[in-house]
């Protein structure tokens, strides 16, 4: 199955999981895949979820070459793109009255060995180390998002390091006490994190 999956779109292959409204940033991921498209002419970006601003964001990716609008997915096939796909890409910004949490669908790329590109948002940095499993960006920033993904996809070795990173990572990890601890840093009830 995945080899079928990434026999369909040219590599690499870039994917983002997330609810389509505006706090998750895909305007952002929209954009600088444009950006990327000047050097990198073959990627593909797979975009999935359903949400407001599909339409929105449809006509602003309509003349990008490589961009798939996926749609809402169930659990399975999310986990089976996600062990298809060479890059994982989280766009979120903060807005108010609306702050990202700590993603379930980023535990669930790392899970998949992949390597994470994602904005210093919410939980993110709480589980993305800088170089060690994937690159924190600023929000907002097409342009940062873009030479983070192209640094990735130019850097093999990078790539290969965070994969084996996040897949030893999960193996020391118990999410379910992690997301704990991360709720009780916003929360105020817990000052450090393991």
């Amino acid at each position: 199955k995945v080899a079928v999956l990434r026999n369909q779109y040219f590599k690499p292959i870039i994917i983002s999981v997330g609810v389509l409204r505006i706090n998750k940033g895909f305007k952002y991921l929209i954009e600088s895949f444009k950006e990327m498209k000047k050097t990198l002419n073959g990627a593909t970006l797979l975009i999935v979820g359903d949400g407001p601003d599909r339409n929105r964001l449809e006509k602003q990716a309509k003349n990008v070459p490589g961009i798939y609008f996926l749609g809402r997915q169930n659990h399975d096939k999310i986990i089976e793109y996600l062990k298809a796909v060479d890059i994982f890409v989280l766009a979120s910004i903060s807005t108010d009255g609306d702050r990202e949490g700590t993603p379930t669908v980023v535990m669930e790329a790392m899970a998949a060995g992949l390597p994470i590109v994602a904005t210093k948002v919410g939980g993110i940095p709480y589980l993305i180390k800088e170089d060690r499993n994937g690159l924190l960006v600023e929000a907002e920033n097409a342009k940062a998002l873009s030479e983070a993904i192209v640094n990735l996809v130019n850097n093999g070795d990078l790539r290969g390091q965070m994969t084996e990173n996040n897949l030893e990572d999960i193996k020391q990890k118990d999410w379910p006490i992690i997301a704990r601890q991360i709720e009780e840093i916003y929360t105020g009830n817990l000052t450090i994190i393991a």
